[in-house]
């Protein structure tokens, strides 16, 4: 358990770097992406949304976040 453990806070820890980048600089799609994929990696689907829709046309660029937004439409419903 304990290993989870540190990957989780190892994966908090990325998170918040990633989002302190996007508060410095919002037109970062790359930081975006590398951030909705690890919120979608950690079931935080509602999270990983909200970056992918920021990112719009850019996200359908992608082909890996294409199929991450589709997940993400599909889980909410």
């Amino acid at each position: 358990m304990e290993p989870l453990a540190k990957d989780q806070k190892a994966r908090a820890a990325v998170c918040w770097v990633y989002e302190k980048v996007l508060e410095q600089d919002p037109g970062r799609a790359d930081v975006r992406g590398r951030l909705a994929r690890l919120y979608a990696r950690q079931g935080q689907l509602d999270e990983a949304f909200a970056q992918l829709a920021a990112l719009k046309a850019d996200a359908t660029a992608d082909p890996e976040l294409a199929f991450l937004l589709g997940v993400c439409y599909e889980a909410k419903g």
